[in-house]
């Protein structure tokens, strides 16, 4: 995203200190864009002023490094930017996609009363001309040759997979076990998955739980999600858990908010709560569950703690949950930029359906 030089002025003075702020000399922003502008890594600034047309009477832009896009996301997108960032995106920022994409962004968050603002803004803007039209064509695939991008003892790999499942097939697994390590060493760590279900189907939990960590190991974590599932259709709960636990350590939460949601509706709402608390912080449906368990046991302090955490990623965007959250409950009009209640949206409906 381009940011003029006056928004990046004006949004910046909300991240600042009250100290900070009183020890600014004048020309601070001409140093920070001066120092921002210095190469760092190589070649590469911290930021970049971006291209304007000759003759153009718009301000400087800027567009940080890709790096630093990279860095900000992954340090700072569970937090939610001060109030100054809103304002100075309202009056600055010249895009309507861009402030579209912010008004989307403040309502995931629960700012109800800048999203608000942010599509009103939005609405004033004009649509951005059609680019140059351009006719690319990729070329067609047959898949009758995919073994470009593999290593070159590719279809040594797929060949052993094939063994591998015909040996399953045949019930000697630890045939089909010993080709499908083979196969994963290399490049097909998917068939060592699928052997791990087979294994699983076939009543070896030892053996499957063996094969399924290393085919997770080696880049298909999906056989534990599918192992935790099959686990819990068998009413084996402790195994389940322990898959599921294991998937998560590779990202995948959903079968931990699965079973999280089981053990709610089969009425054990402690073990569901711990389910979900193994979930928290990879999963968006698991922050609003603690904070309305929280909100249920009365505990409004808490489940308001939490709900904002939740809120601060941008939870209220996800489409998905399977009950009703409590920001709704908590904060009928939203929330301001520091968390704390907005008392007052002049269309009430909005705020529910927006």
């Amino acid at each position: 995203m381009d940011l003029p030089s006056t928004f990046l002025e004006e949004a910046a003075m909300g991240y600042l200190s009250e100290s900070e702020l009183s020890s600014l000399d004048d020309d601070w922003f001409e140093q920070a864009l001066t120092y921002t502008g210095r190469t760092a890594h190589g070649n590469t600034a911290l930021r970049r002023r971006t291209h304007r047309s000759p003759g153009s009477e718009r301000e400087d832009s800027y567009r940080l490094a890709d790096y630093m896009e990279q860095h900000g996301r992954r340090t700072r997108g569970q937090i939610c930017p001060p109030a100054s960032f809103w304002d100075a995106a309202l009056r600055h920022l010249p895009r309507r996609t861009d402030v579209s994409a912010l008004a989307s962004a403040a309502s995931a968050r629960w700012r109800l009363r800048h999203a608000r603002l942010l599509v009103e803004r939005a609405h004033q803007l004009p649509w951005p001309p059609p680019g140059p039209g351009l006719d690319v064509r990729l070329p067609a695939y047959d898949g009758s040759d995919d073994s470009v991008s593999w290593p070159a003892d590719h279809l040594t790999c797929r060949a052993l997979a094939d063994l591998a499942f015909t040996a399953a097939e045949a019930a000697d697994y630890e045939q089909a076990a010993a080709l499908a390590l083979e196969a994963a060493e290399c490049c097909q760590p998917d068939a060592l998955a699928d052997i791990a279900i087979r294994h699983g189907e076939a009543g070896l939990t030892v053996e499957a739980s063996d094969l399924a960590h290393h085919a997770a190991a080696h880049g298909a974590p999906d056989c534990l999600s599918r192992l935790a599932m099959m686990r819990e259709e068998a009413a084996l709960f402790e195994q389940a858990e322990h898959y599921a636990r294991a998937a998560a350590e590779y990202g995948l939460t959903n079968t931990l908010a699965d079973l999280a949601a089981h053990r709610e509706a089969a009425g054990d709402k402690e073990r569901a709560e711990e389910l979900w608390e193994a979930a928290a912080y990879g999963h968006p449906e698991a922050l609003a569950s603690i904070a309305r368990f929280r909100y249920e046991s009365r505990d409004i302090e808490e489940a308001a703690r939490i709900a904002r955490e939740a809120l601060d990623r941008g939870d209220a965007a996800y489409p998905h949950h399977r009950t009703d959250t409590v920001w709704g409950k908590l904060w009928r009009h939203g929330i301001e930029p520091d968390g704390t209640p907005t008392l007052y949206l002049h269309d009430d409906a909005w705020s529910h359906t927006w």
